[in-house]
């Protein structure tokens, strides 16, 4: 059961992770000029989109946990009792590794980019 509960946990992860990619990826594709303009022009507009793009990405750990912790709590409780704390702390555990995942992974796609 707690093997259930990781896969679980990884399709409610999945979304999030391709939803932060996609956005990442979108604003590094929309901040690369497609002609050489002035210095300062360029680097105005990146850091202008960068900055949107992690405030925007500073949501996305709270609405993850939230609909992880939901969806998840509503299978443990439905488990034996035995198996339940097992599952709980895989539970707590998954959702924090969420957290970081979802609100670093947009910062580390932008540190390189």
């Amino acid at each position: 059961m707690t093997s259930a509960v990781i896969i679980l946990t990884v399709i409610v992860a999945a979304p999030a992770i391709i939803t932060t990619i996609t956005t990442t990826t979108t604003t590094i594709a929309t901040t690369t000029p497609t002609t050489t303009p002035t210095t300062s022009t360029t680097t105005t507009r990146t850091s202008a989109k960068s900055t949107t793009t992690i405030a925007a990405s500073a949501w996305l750990p709270l609405i993850v946990s939230i609909l992880a912790r939901s969806f998840l709590t509503k299978i443990i409780l439905s488990l034996r009792p035995k198996i339940r704390f097992l599952s709980i702390f895989t539970l707590q555990l998954s959702v924090i590794s969420l957290r970081y995942l979802s609100f670093h992974l947009p910062q580390v796609f932008l540190f390189y980019a």
